[in-house]
Parts: C-alpha cells; structure tokens; sequence
C-alpha cells in the first residue's frame, strides 16, 4: 500500500518502556492521586485549599511529562516542524470536528431536556473563583500536555499498534472517563458517569487530530487553545 503524501500514515512513536511508565503513571494520575488527595488535605496538610491542592496535582504530572517523557515530547516536535502545515491542517480540521460534533451532542441533550454543563466544568469554576490565574495555567500549559501525553501519547498509540477502532474507543472512553468518576464517587450517584458522553466530541477531535497530524503537539495546541477559549469566556462572563 503505498502512503498518501497529504495524509502521512500513522507511526507509533512511543517506546515499551515509555509505554509502561505512561500505563503506571495513568492509574496513579487518574484513580490513585485523586483518591489520596482528600487524605492528605484533611491528615496532613488541613490548611491546604482546593486550588493549591489542584496546583501541586497537575504541577506534579507536569514535571513528570517533561522529564520522564521528555524523549517522547522531543520526537513528537519533530514530527511537528517536519510538516508544520499538515499539522495546522489538522488542528483547524480538529476544531471543525469539535465544534460540529458538540453543537449536534448539545441540541440532542436540549432536545431531551437535559442539562448540558458538566461537573467537572462546575469545580473548574469554582477553583476559578478561588484564583483565575492559577487556574489559567492549569488548564492552559498543564493539563493538556500532561493528558495529551498520557492519553493520546500513551493510551492511544499503544493500543493503536494492535486495533484502530479499540484504540478510539478506549480513548473515548477513559478520558471522558476521567473526568467524571470522582463525582459519581463523591455524590454517591453513578449516573454522573453518563456525563462520559459530553466528552465524546472533544476527545474525538483530539484523538484525530494526533492521529492526522502524526504529532502529539498538534493535539497538544488544539487542547490549550481550547482550555483557553473556555477560560476566557469564563472571566467575560
């Protein structure tokens, strides 16, 4: 089969040891931490407040991205400026694929009655009311490189060497996945989790967008410009 030089075939970049660590950190990150935090904050630390609790949780997952997967993040700019313009190509195609699956998602919810803020939307809020420019950066510099890496760099490509379709699908699944567990557990309520659909169109973009463009950055910009648009919108409001 010969390869579509528009559209570059996709390449697993990340090693079996980058991969593992990535699987290990993942569990931490996603269930582990977020269980342990609450501990520490009532035990240990019960001056600590949810912003600077929040602060040290992404500040370590950062640090952890650009150290430990730094190899990882270097190979994957270079892919980037090895075709810069098939990359935008794909980071605007994203935003149309975000944009087009959210506004169908919303008036199918509206259309049910159902209410289309999320929680994890909600927290982002209130930690916003706490500190904007703290938050800010949260959401801006370390949550998409840290859940790019670790979902999309980790996940995605991992499971994309064996099944396309299962990669999209585990993709989906966990991110929206990750963003909703903790409420269902906190409010005792598990139909928090079917709040796991409000994240299908962005994790869809995100997730085509890397495989697209071949570069993890790609998807990377697309994350924190969207953070920072949703950010901005915030303080206007």
């Amino acid at each position: 089969m010969t390869e579509n030089r528009f559209r570059p075939q996709f390449t697993p970049d990340c090693s079996k040891s980058e991969t593992i660590l990535g699987f290990v950190y993942l569990l931490l990150h996603m269930f582990a931490f977020p269980l342990l935090l609450p501990v520490i904050q009532l035990y240990v630390f019960p001056e600590l407040d949810e912003i600077t609790a929040n602060a040290a949780y992404y500040g370590i997952g950062l640090f952890i991205s650009l150290t430990v997967f730094q190899k990882l993040l270097r190979r994957e700019f270079d892919h980037f400026m090895d075709r810069p313009f098939h990359c935008l190509r794909g980071f605007f195609v994203g935003y149309f694929l975000w944009y087009t699956l959210s506004f169908l998602l919303t008036g199918l919810m509206m259309a049910f009655g159902l209410d289309a803020t999320t929680p994890n939307n909600q927290a982002v809020d209130l930690l916003a009311g706490q500190n904007y420019n703290i938050t800010m950066v949260i959401s801006v510099i370390a949550a998409p490189i840290l859940e790019e890496v670790l979902f999309r760099g980790v996940l995605f490509q991992s499971i994309r060497r064996k099944s396309r379709l299962m990669a999209y699908l585990a993709s989906l699944l966990l991110f929206g996945l990750y963003h909703v567990w903790q409420f269902a557990l906190v409010y005792q309520d598990p139909t928090y989790l079917l709040y796991i659909v409000q994240y299908i169109p962005i994790t869809f973009a995100l997730t085509w967008c890397y495989e697209y463009s071949g570069s993890l950055w790609t998807a990377i910009f697309f994350h924190a410009s969207n953070n920072f648009l949703a950010m901005s919108l915030l303080q206007a409001m």
